[in-house]
Order: C-alpha cells, then sequence, then structure tokens
C-alpha cells in the first residue's frame, strides 16, 4: 500500500511540475531553433542564432509581442538531418514552442515538418521548403528562391564572357541538389549548356577527380552548388590542377570567400547578398535604409561579421512580430495564417511577400561578386 502511495504521488509531482512549466512557458513566446552549431553549416548558422537573439533582444526592450517576452531556445543539429528531428522533438515536449525559427539545414527541416505540421507549429527557416503543398504551407523561407542563386551566376556568363559550357558540382543536400536542378533548367534560357554534373560528400578531402572529368567534358567554367569548407577544397584543387577557368560559388559567409579569393584570384566569383554589398546600394533605396537599422546593432555587438545569414534570422523575427500583432494570437494556426498576409514588408533580404510564395523574397536581390585586392567589388 505504501508503495502504491509513493507511486502515486510520484505521479502527480510530476504532473504539476509538467503543468506548471507549460503554464510557465505560456507567459512567454518560446521561439525554438535547431541550427547547425558545428558541422558544415557552423559559420552561417552560428550568424542566423546570434540575429534571432539579437532580434529577440530588441523586441523585448519594446514591451515584446503582445505583451509577451520572447524567450529563444536554441538545439545544435550538428547539420546532421537525425539530430535535427531529435532536436524539434525536444522543442516541443520539452520547451512547449510556440514557433520554430530554424536554422539553413534542409534536409534536417524537411525531415521535421511532419512533426511539427502535426502540432500546427509554424517553421520559419533559411532553407528550402518541401514540396508537398500541406507541408509547405507550415513553412516560411526567408532565402531567396534558389534560382536565383543560379540565374545571377548565368546571366553574368551569357552578359560578360563567351562562356557557354558549365560543368556543375554539387553536395548531397536537397539545396545543393535543388541548385544543380535549376542549371539544368535554366541553361537555355542564358544559351548555356550543362556538359556534366558531379555530386560530393561533404567529408571529402578531395573534388580534383570531378572537376577534371568536367573539364575533359568541356566545361568552361565551374559552378558549385552548396556551402561549406568543400568550397576551399575545390579552389584548391583547381589551383593544383592548374585550370583557368571560373569558379563561380553559391551565396555564403564571406569569411569563407575570403580565404578561397586568396587561392583563386579574378577566377574566383560568388553570389553576393544586399548586406554584403550595402555600400553600394543607393542612399534612397529603403532596402539600404533597413539593412542600416539592424548593422548598427549587429556591429555594435559582432564587428565585422558578415551579416548576410544573421540578417535573415533578424528579419524572421520582426515579421513574425508583424504577423503575431495582426493576429492578435499566440495560436500556431492562426500566426500560420497571418503569416501568408504579410505583403511588401522590407527585410534585409528584400521585401517579404508571403502572400504570393512561401520562398517571401519574390525579387532577386543577388550580384555576383569578387574579391580584388581584399575588397568585395561587384561585377554585375
Amino acid at each position: 500500500m505504501n508503495l502504491g502511495r509513493n507511486i502515486l504521488a510520484l505521479a502527480l509531482g510530476f504532473a504539476v511540475a509538467a503543468s506548471a512549466a507549460s503554464a510557465k512557458a505560456q507567459d512567454k513566446l518560446v521561439i525554438g531553433s535547431s541550427a547547425g552549431l558545428t558541422g558544415y553549416l557552423a559559420t552561417i548558422d552560428r550568424a542566423w542564432t546570434d540575429a534571432l537573439k539579437l532580434a529577440s533582444d530588441i523586441v523585448n526592450n519594446q514591451a515584446g509581442v503582445l505583451g509577451r517576452k520572447i524567450q529563444v531556445v536554441i538545439e545544435d543539429n550538428q547539420s546532421q538531418p537525425q539530430d535535427a528531428v531529435t532536436s524539434y522533438r525536444k522543442m516541443i515536449s520539452s520547451d512547449h514552442a510556440n514557433v520554430f525559427i530554424s536554422g539553413c539545414l534542409s534536409a534536417g527541416n524537411l525531415a521535421a515538418v511532419p512533426i511539427v505540421m502535426r502540432q500546427e507549429i509554424p517553421m520559419i527557416v533559411c532553407s528550402i521548403i518541401a514540396h508537398d503543398a500541406k507541408q509547405a504551407s507550415w513553412m516560411f523561407s526567408t532565402i531567396p528562391p534558389p534560382a536565383f542563386e543560379v540565374a545571377t551566376r548565368m546571366q553574368y556568363l551569357h552578359d560578360s564572357t563567351k562562356i557557354r559550357k558549365v560543368g556543375v558540382i554539387y553536395d548531397q543536400s536537397p539545396y545543393a541538389t535543388l541548385l544543380m536542378n535549376s542549371a539544368k533548367k535554366l541553361a537555355p534560357k542564358y544559351e548555356m549548356t550543362v556538359v556534366g554534373a558531379e555530386q560530393y560528400q561533404q567529408s571529402d578531402v578531395d573534388l580534383s577527380v570531378i572537376i577534371k572529368k568536367l573539364q575533359a567534358d568541356g566545361a568552361q567554367a565551374i559552378l558549385k552548388m552548396g556551402v561549406g569548407p568543400s568550397t576551399l577544397t575545390a579552389a584548391k584543387d583547381m589551383k593544383e590542377l592548374a585550370l583557368k577557368i571560373p569558379l563561380l560559388t553559391s551565396s555564403e559567409d564571406l569569411a569563407v570567400f575570403r580565404k578561397v579569393a586568396k587561392v583563386l584570384g579574378k577566377d574566383f566569383f560568388f553570389v553576393a547578398g544586399p548586406t554584403q554589398f550595402y555600400d553600394a546600394l543607393a542612399d534612397n533605396d529603403p532596402l539600404k535604409a533597413t539593412i542600416g537599422n539592424f548593422l548598427k546593432p549587429w556591429r555594435a555587438k559582432y564587428g565585422d561579421r558578415d551579416p548576410t545569414w544573421a540578417g535573415r534570422g533578424y528579419d524572421a523575427v520582426m515579421f513574425l512580430r508583424e504577423a503575431i500583432n495582426r493576429a492578435h494570437s499566440f495560436d500556431g494556426a492562426k500566426i500560420r495564417a497571418s503569416l501568408e498576409t504579410i505583403h511588401g514588408f522590407q527585410g534585409t533580404s528584400g521585401a517579404y511577400n508571403f502572400d504570393k510564395s512561401h520562398y517571401g523574397v519574390t525579387k532577386n536581390p543577388y550580384r555576383l561578386g569578387q574579391f580584388i585586392d581584399g575588397k568585395l567589388v561587384l561585377v554585375n
């Protein structure tokens, strides 16, 4: 009997504790973030989460959202999809997340969306969104559509060079695969031919075999799809092979690009976002004003760290606040519906128009850049 009473008392204690934790969570707006703080996405996801916390502090200092303070919970997914799913489950069950503003691991976000969707929790991500329409309706991306990255590179090659044959190297991520497919689809529009597409793993330390194969197939330039240390690996291999053809890479952190530029010099080109070429924007451009408002607190805390991915994390908090204020509710379904009314919301990557697409940035904001004498120079 005593044993039974002890078990009952213990169970009641757990129930009371869980109830208290849930009630406490309801006093705040809990934003969960699954992010690659370690692994190949660490550079950009750390910037994303740092800006997420920075923006939340700014909002909290302005009385919060509908009177509630924001609490940010970040779980390291180690840039691995299976760890991302685990992190989402934990933030749902233990942290009672109201909304997710997660990092750039597309595979992890896509794997977790069925779980999150069943809980009716909106997901704001800096990755691609699901192809399935029902799943996609719960996902809102801060990145421009991936095809914009490809178009920026091909437009430059078409307008400014005689290069018409390109080779593609891409990693195993859904994002890079989507970029590769976009290259094949867009090539005819720019009078280009994709002579081949070769996949690599993020753990590969030598990409020379696939690069040399593409050159043998007639590639006059290499388009690299995907982020991470592999960009520097590709550059070193091209240098070692003495290839005199350009490498044009995806949007990423400037810290990575500076290292690559030291290897390839003027043969290296990259997709640049507005926060990276902020100084080149017209003074009367509303985009420049918005970026300036973000850069002031960002630089005060983090100096000259690349602001691109950080700006998107900052944007996410700001348009989430707008959506919740419009919905006048913390209910997940109502927040999701309210996010779909966001139109013309000026962010650091452009204006967000979620009423048209769950890729909110509907106008291509990218330019092609190079590092010349250590300085970013736009080439188109």
